[in-house]
C-alpha cells in the first residue's frame, strides 16, 4: 500500500485506484463511484462476499444537485443547511452509471463531506467517490489509520491524510419515499434540525 499526498491521491482515483481516507465520520475506503472494478475491489477490501450498495461523497453540493433524478421536495434545502456535513441522502439519480456501480434500483445516498482531502479525491474520481467504512465487515469501523485493520490495508492501492483523526459520529440518513423523508440511520445531525428544515410532516421515522 502507497501513502500518497492527496494530490497524487487524487490523480489515483482517476485512474481506478482504491483509496483509504478520512471524512468527519469515520475513516474511508473507496475510489471512483462510476467503475464496477473499484467497487468489486472494495468489497474485497471489507471481506464481503456479495455485491451491495455503497454512499457516495460528491465533490460539491452543486454535482450532487445535477445529478438527482426529478425536483424531490426539501432536497435543496437539507443539501445547502447540511452540506458539507454529516447528511446522507438516498435519492434517485439520472447517471446511470453511477446508479448501476453504488446503487440500489436506482437512487444513491449522496454525501458531501465537510473534510478537504475526501473532496479533493471525489473531485479526482470525476466528482463522485465511493465511499464506505474502511473495516472488515463485523468489525468496529476505524476513526484513525492506525486503527484499519492491516488485511484493509493489504488490499487497497494507498492511503492520504493519514495523520487525521476522525472524531464525528456517522452521518444521519434520510431516504426519499413516497414523497417524503424516512430516516434509514440517525447519526450526526439530530432529528430538530431535520425538523427545522422540513416540518413535523416532512419526514417518516425521525427520532
Amino acid at each position: 500500500m502507497n501513502l500518497w499526498s492527496v494530490e497524487e491521491g487524487a490523480s489515483q482515483c482517476g485512474n481506478g485506484a482504491v483509496v483509504l481516507y478520512p471524512t468527519e465520520t469515520l475513516w474511508g475506503v473507496g475510489g471512483d463511484a462510476r467503475d464496477s472494478a473499484v467497487a468489486a475491489k472494495v468489497l474485497v477490501a471489507k471481506g464481503i462476499d456479495s455485491p451491495r450498495p455503497f454512499p457516495v461523497l460528491c465533490d460539491s453540493v452543486e454535482r450532487a444537485l445535477g445529478v438527482v433524478d426529478g425536483e424531490l421536495p426539501g432536497f435543496r434545502e437539507l443539501a445547502g443547511r447540511f452540506w458539507p456535513g454529516g447528511l446522507t441522502l438516498v435519492v434517485p439519480v439520472l447517471d446511470r452509471r453511477l446508479a448501476d456501480v453504488a446503487g440500489l434500483d436506482g437512487r444513491v445516498g449522496l454525501r458531501v463531506s465537510a473534510v478537504e482531502s475526501a473532496t479533493q479525491l471525489a473531485s479526482g474520481a470525476g466528482g463522485f467517490l465511493l465511499s464506505t467504512s474502511a473495516n472488515l465487515t463485523g468489525c468496529p469501523p476505524p476513526h484513525a489509520f492506525h486503527e484499519i485493520d492491516s488485511t484493509v490495508k493489504e488490499r487497497v492501492d494507498g492511503a492520504v491524510d493519514t495523520l487525521r483523526i476522525s472524531q464525528g459520529e456517522p452521518s444521519t440518513v434520510l431516504s426519499f419515499e413516497e414523497g417524503g423523508w424516512r430516516c434509514l440511520r440517525p447519526g450526526s445531525v439530530s432529528r430538530g434540525e431535520l425538523v427545522a428544515i422540513l416540518g413535523e410532516g416532512g419526514a417518516h421515522g425521525l427520532r
